[in-house]
């Protein structure tokens, strides 16, 4: 099938060129959304696809998934399964609500091209963080690990470190990826006999100039009636059995860098 051929049949057309019989450059932004929802399903414009009983070309499912609702596992339909696991879905939202703005049937509500190219970098920028939040070390970290980890991509091990912790250096450390940054803790556990743990103690953290520090820490909660203040600060037990206390918070910014000093006296 020819070029020609294709537009003519409509798959690549903007359905307006058929009420006003003009191309415009709104006309070519539709043109080219359609390639770009090429890309992101893995589906070529003019292949139908089988749907409850019909079926539907490429930007038929996209209106049945975005406009009426009625694709319930849509992003099965919509999304290339050769990057369902690489891609980050935040990046591939941003970058399919974009190009379903493009596909609007008033034109005057379709974005403009410099608002399309900014949204696109947008996207391409959240993937680009996504590979950034695994640290340069991470294969030293899983070499670590006391039970070997089992992940397909880098996407999978990132949601295997921040789902729950890993034991690394014969049992040792406790290591997990934190999805909220800005919280520092003490994980921690005691053996049967552990004395000296129920009195109070100071931490301190210390992160981009800032320091801040927390009065009444304990590691073990004393025994008796003692009257707690409001401000002390006692661990919990984890569901993996070990104890987690918070040391404190900091801010973090996109683009800072540097190491976090804590101490805990």
């Amino acid at each position: 099938m020819s070029v020609r051929e294709l537009l003519v049949q409509g798959f690549y057309m903007d359905p307006i060129y058929n009420e006003r019989h003009m191309l415009s450059k709104e006309s070519g932004i539709y043109s080219f959304v359609v390639v770009m929802f090429e890309m992101s399903s893995g589906m070529m414009a003019y292949n139908a696809r089988h749907f409850e009983d019909k079926e539907l070309y490429l930007i038929d499912l996209v209106r049945s998934y975005y406009d009426h609702h009625k694709l319930v596992d849509g992003l099965d339909k919509l999304i290339d399964p050769t990057i369902k696991d690489l891609i980050h879905m935040r990046s591939f939202d941003k970058f399919n609500e974009i190009a379903h703005e493009c596909i609007n049937f008033d034109f005057r509500k379709r974005p403009t091209v410099n608002r399309i190219i900014k949204t696109i970098d947008e996207a391409l920028n959240i993937q680009a963080f996504w590979k950034g939040l695994l640290s340069p070390d991470y294969q030293e970290i899983i070499e670590r690990a006391v039970s070997p980890l089992g992940f397909a991509s880098k996407r999978e091990l990132y949601f295997c470190l921040s789902d729950s912790h890993i034991l690394l250096d014969r049992g040792y450390v406790s290591f997990q990826l934190d999805m909220k940054p800005g919280k520092t803790y003490l994980v921690f556990r005691t053996t049967s006999n552990s004395e000296g743990l129920s009195v109070p103690a100071k931490t301190m953290v210390r992160f981009g100039g800032i320091k801040m520090e927390t009065e009444n820490v304990y590691l073990q909660r004393p025994d008796g009636s003692e009257k707690w203040q409001e401000n002390d600060v006692f661990p919990h037990r984890r569901k993996d059995g070990w104890m987690e206390i918070k040391l404190g918070e900091f801010e973090y910014n996109e683009g800072d860098v540097g190491e976090i000093e804590m101490a805990f006296e």
